[in-house]
């Protein structure tokens, strides 16, 4: 009898396709994870802080697997961003707790860890029955509510998304122009889910797989036909138990990108604006250039209106047919003559880049190379990915400026500051102090709602 196929060697398979090098899984700390089973160059592996969510049945196999694991690796969604900032990875496999929205936020954020054209795998996406769905975790097989999530994303993303049937449903998210910041207040019933599997997470056996992947290019993998028929997930609100307490007001930041010919200087009047929530793990600003560009010289990224820090994660420049056209690879000499900024590099392990402004009108100019930028149109693309960073690092890293002034002896604090790994990892680590005391105050906040209900009870 044939063994049946799971996700490791759909995961395999897709390292071998695709030629991928590099792998993270982000699993359940339950003691069933595949990473002794993947054949990948570079692999790493993270666990879900999800005690709350075990049974007996997993006792044994979770005492075996906390005496050789380090404590470390178990990781929130925001320090999993923290410890891997500046690494990307060619694919994540995510196999979730299936509770919303821990689902939906895991899958906006995994993401931005992902190389261009990488693959998110995203476990337990196909239910075969109501009961596996249920919103508490049952004794055996439980899939909960991750396939709700799956299938909003692919609402918002259709061309990046597809199920593998075997093993409960294997999603797959390929990082091609997704969309990330779509709402996940909508609620999807089983019924109307288990009659059109294949538009709402995109169903193919695994057959159709193999020969769509043969070719080993993503675009071939994910080419589907057009919907048959026009799909909309309800537009109720989630059940009770997914919906996130409010969040205070956001705070925000404006970008801005400008633009300039060889003969003209910066001005409002060549600029794109994009603002973004600076309370956000991460985010990526994409500015179209519009109509009537003419030859662009150079480029000036203003990543802030105020004072505040980023770290820079990624730029990225797309052709009008949403074709890569130049990648960064972390090169410091991309950021050039900061004005009311200073710029923090880590050439070492992380090669890790920081932003921060010490003005209200913080900016660097672009070297983008100039055969790139006399490419240049209406309809390019330049996509910048960054990660808004709290108020201890801010001032963590105006010290560490004041420091490299001190010992240089300098006027005035330097506008480049080279990072030592030791002073990275100083980082990291505030970076996961800052991410406990924002669970720990969600958790309070969660304990003042319920107390309000409870006092709201009549007697």
């Amino acid at each position: 009898m044939e063994a049946a196929i799971n996700k490791g060697d759909i995961i395999n398979h897709l390292i071998t396709q695709f030629k991928f090098s590099s792998y993270l899984e982000y699993n359940k700390f339950d003691g069933a994870t595949y990473y002794d089973d993947i054949c990948c160059a570079s692999k790493t592996v993270a666990y879900l802080p999800e005690n709350s969510y075990l049974d007996g049945r997993t006792l044994q196999r979770l005492l075996g697997l906390a005496a050789s694991v380090d404590f470390d690796q178990i990781l929130s969604l925001d320090g999993l961003l923290a410890r891997y900032a500046g690494r990307r990875f060619d694919l994540i496999f995510f196999d979730p707790v299936h509770v919303r929205p821990d689902v939906d936020l895991a899958l906006q954020t995994l993401p931005h860890l992902l190389n261009p054209d990488g693959v998110l795998v995203v476990h337990d996406c196909n239910p075969t029955a109501r009961e596996l769905t249920s919103v508490r975790r049952r004794p055996g097989s439980w899939v909960g509510e991750t396939y709700k999530a799956f299938a909003l994303f692919r609402h918002f993303n259709r061309a990046q998304t597809l199920t593998i049937a075997e093993d409960f449903g294997v999603g797959l998210i390929w990082n091609h122009d997704l969309r990330l910041d779509y709402p996940t207040h909508f609620d999807l019933d089983y019924a109307d889910f288990a009659q059109d599997r294949v538009e709402y997470i995109g169903l193919t056996d695994y057959a159709s797989f193999l020969a769509r992947s043969a070719a080993g290019a993503p675009a071939e993998l994910f080419r589907q036909a057009p919907p048959t028929r026009p799909i909309a997930l309800k537009a109720s609100v989630a059940p009770a138990h997914a919906a996130p307490l409010p969040l205070p007001l956001a705070a925000s930041a404006e970008a801005q990108l400008f633009w300039r010919s060889e003969d003209t200087s910066f001005s409002a009047a060549m600029t794109l604006t994009e603002h973004y929530r600076t309370d956000a793990a991460a985010v990526i600003l994409a500015w179209t250039l519009p109509q009537g560009v003419g030859r662009v010289h150079e480029l000036r990224f203003d990543f802030a209106d105020r004072p505040l820090s980023v770290r820079l994660d990624s730029i990225q420049v797309r052709a009008p047919d949403s074709t890569l056209a130049w990648e960064w690879m972390q090169e410091p000499a991309l950021l050039e003559n900061p004005q009311q900024a200073t710029v923090f590099i880590e050439l070492g392990e992380w090669r890790a880049t920081y932003l921060q402004a010490t003005g209200e009108d913080p900016r660097c100019r672009l070297a983008l190379p100039a055969s790139l930028l006399r490419q240049f149109g209406a309809g390019w693309q330049v996509r910048i990915g960054l990660s808004p960073l709290p108020a201890l690092l801010d001032g963590l890293l105006a010290e560490l400026a004041r420091c490299q002034q001190a010992a240089s002896g300098a006027a005035a604090a330097p506008a480049t500051c080279m990072l030592s790994g030791a002073q990275h990892a100083l980082i990291v680590q505030a970076l996961q102090l800052q991410s406990r005391q924002r669970r720990l105050e969600q958790r309070l906040a969660n304990f003042d709602a319920m107390l309000a209900q409870w006092r709201a009870l009549p007697d």
